[in-house]
């Protein structure tokens, strides 16, 4: 529940390191014209992080 109201779940998967960042926003569009209300993706953290401890963040 979120505010007192029961809401739904449809999700859509999206792999955001298998895209340029210039697909995001289209695709993220294309998931909500689909009806989806969230957004499911995994971390890669093998290239996230390069070395233990050190993150890439962009």
């Amino acid at each position: 529940m979120i505010g007192g109201r029961r809401l739904f779940i449809r999700s859509a998967a999206v792999h955001y390191y298998r895209l340029t960042r210039g697909e995001w926003t289209e695709l993220l569009d294309k998931v909500l014209l689909a009806g989806c209300n969230t957004v499911e993706t995994y971390i890669p953290w093998n290239w996230h992080e390069e070395a233990p401890g050190l993150i890439k963040s962009r």
